[in-house]
């Protein structure tokens, strides 16, 4: 990701790091004062058994951690042992539905995921996001691009303290999801995912903002209790947790602690920024199925189809 920002008496601000080139630890205490990453000490495997459990189904392997797409996941879930369930006790189906980072793998992991079974992949970021850092997709891997922003590059609401900076995350998820534009190119988004039969991967820059909220709407058509969604949503503080401290700490040497602090809300994710996007489209449309039909023009067919994918 890339920062530039000029905030009340502050220097320009910029910290150029991608996911791929950083690695480095957590400081955990910083980290649970802001109170951002409270699932840091859990693990994902962790996290995620506390929502699943096995239900006889024949065994599937662990979705594979890759180190040149950090936020590499199945929708549902890391494993058999922690697949996500609806209200009713029935597991999501693994290995139908990756969400991740910007697709750039390096060698070793471009194996890996030419190995899943993956037969298209949508690409939801800006056309300059997309033209800095190209998708590497492994052979047989259909392209789709697919900008949901519908603009060249993201845009925030001007934010000049850390609270504001999070008042900005959250009003661009509620942009995303009453602006008319943005639900049609959603809608065009879940309607090519219903009727594409292979393995599908979807990503953005960072695979939170546009990427949660696709998962949170399949999560949703799937039946997956809220509180579980959540759950899910937050783990990216969890697998991008290195990259977020090293971005931090980058800003910190470069731009000083104030600059730091203020893009600090801007590299991971908050129960707040996905609480926005729901409330939204529920005190828009009412309810959620009134958001994927009438927001996202999604009919009853397409909905089955989706959810059919995602119980198998």
């Amino acid at each position: 990701m890339a920062f530039t920002h000029k905030g009340a008496g502050m220097k320009g601000v910029t910290g150029v790091v991608s996911f791929a080139e950083i690695d480095g630890s957590m400081d955990r205490r910083r980290v649970l004062r802001l109170g951002l990453l409270g699932l840091v000490s859990t693990g994902a495997g962790g996290l995620l058994a506390a929502c699943g459990g096995g239900d006889g189904m024949e065994p599937t392997a662990a979705t594979p951690r890759l180190s040149s797409m950090l936020n590499f996941r199945d929708v549902a879930g890391a494993d058999d042992a922690s697949v996500y369930r609806n209200a009713v006790g029935q597991p999501l189906k693994r290995g139908v539905f990756y969400r991740s980072n910007a697709v750039v793998p390096n060698a070793a992991d471009a194996v890996t995921l030419g190995n899943l079974g993956i037969g298209t992949a949508y690409d939801l970021r800006t056309t300059n996001e997309a033209a800095k850092d190209p998708d590497r997709l492994p052979p047989g891997i259909r392209y789709v691009y697919m900008n949901i922003f519908g603009t060249a590059d993201p845009v925030f609401s001007p934010f000049h303290t850390p609270k504001e900076a999070e008042a900005a995350m959250e009003e661009m998820g509620r942009v995303m999801v009453r602006d008319a534009g943005m639900r049609a190119r959603m809608g065009q988004l879940l309607r090519s995912m219903a009727s594409t039969a292979d393995a599908q991967l979807f990503h953005c820059t960072a695979g939170k903002d546009r990427t949660g909220w696709v998962t949170a709407l399949l999560h949703t058509i799937a039946g997956v209790p809220r509180e579980t969604i959540l759950k899910d949503y937050l783990l990216t503080n969890t697998y991008t947790e290195a990259w977020m401290q090293a971005t931090y700490q980058q800003m910190l040497a470069h731009n000083g602690k104030d600059a730091a602090d203020l893009y600090w809300p801007l590299l991971g994710v908050q129960r707040s920024y996905l609480e926005a996007e729901f409330d939204e489209a529920e005190r828009g449309f009412g309810s959620m199925e009134r958001y994927l039909t009438e927001g996202l023009g999604l009919s009853a067919d397409e909905l089955a189809q989706l959810r059919g994918k995602l119980l198998g």
